[in-house]
């Protein structure tokens, strides 16, 4: 089997541990998110779509991806700077302790806290004080990754629901392919058939089923625009996000079309 190349779906389950402590940070595994006390009750567990280069995982894992087949296990080890990146000195900042008591918290160590649209977490307070460090708790860290590459994903639909759970975190119902027009149905601004040429046509299409084959009345044929996909969710999302998220996809899938719309099994 070929190697996994960029730009390829598929799917993979993976298991992410801290290098030095063998601490669970992150699993498609539900029993080992529930062994290791991570376990998201609002978490989609199971194994995950990606489409390999394009981010949708560590850079690092990224490009070991790419190093192996469809149905290989493997292990990886990560270094910051293919991870969460390095610790930097600039993002730890002295804030005044009266800042947060106005908006009616009380800053303790360990606190994850929200600061001018960034989020940090609080190492100590002192003396008027509280340090905050806007870091990403596993910058600076080496990771190791359990990881394998469960199949391709070449249908369109399934690629579209894995882009709309990656980004929303909202497991899609279904995803359909829109239905072209029947054959002979006049496309849009096409000039309509006068009643008289609709009843000759009329006509002549009878006498020729009767000395044929006989029509099958009301049955059109329909056929599926693979350029097209609708998504259906069983919670609504805010038009301008399904704009910014269906324009993400479109640039990954090979789709030109997508549209929401509330669905059930």
């Amino acid at each position: 089997m070929m190697m996994v190349k960029q730009g390829e779906f598929v799917k993979i389950e993976y298991t992410g541990r801290v290098k030095d402590s063998g601490e669970v940070f992150d699993t498609t595994d539900e029993s080992v998110a529930k062994e290791n006390n991570v376990y998201d009750p609002s978490a989609q567990y199971g194994a995950r779509i990606i489409c390999v280069g394009k981010g949708h995982v560590l850079k690092g894992l990224d490009a070991a991806i790419a190093e192996h087949k469809v149905g290989d296990s493997f292990t990886v080890s990560l270094k910051p700077e293919d991870a969460f990146g390095k610790k930097s000195a600039k993002l730890i900042q002295l804030i005044s302790t009266g800042k947060f008591k106005k908006e009616g918290i009380n800053p303790v160590p360990g606190m994850r806290v929200n600061v001018d649209n960034m989020t940090g977490t609080i190492k100590s307070v002192s003396g008027g004080r509280t340090l905050v460090d806007f870091n990403h708790p596993l910058a600076g860290k080496e990771l190791v990754y359990e990881v394998r590459i469960v199949e391709p994903v070449s249908d369109r639909r399934e690629q579209v629901a894995g882009m709309v759970e990656f980004y929303t975190g909202l497991k899609p119902v279904k995803v359909e392919y829109s239905s072209k027009a029947p054959k002979g149905a006049p496309e849009s601004g096409e000039k309509k058939k006068s009643e008289k040429e609709a009843a000759a046509e009329g006509k002549e299409k009878k006498g020729v089923e009767k000395a044929g084959k006989p029509a099958e009345a009301g049955k059109e044929e329909k056929t599926q625009d693979k350029d097209s996909v609708t998504v259906y969710l069983s919670t609504a999302i805010p038009e301008e996000i399904q704009k910014i998220i269906g324009d993400k996809i479109k640039e990954i899938v090979s789709v030109k079309n997508i549209s929401f719309a509330i669905g059930k099994e």
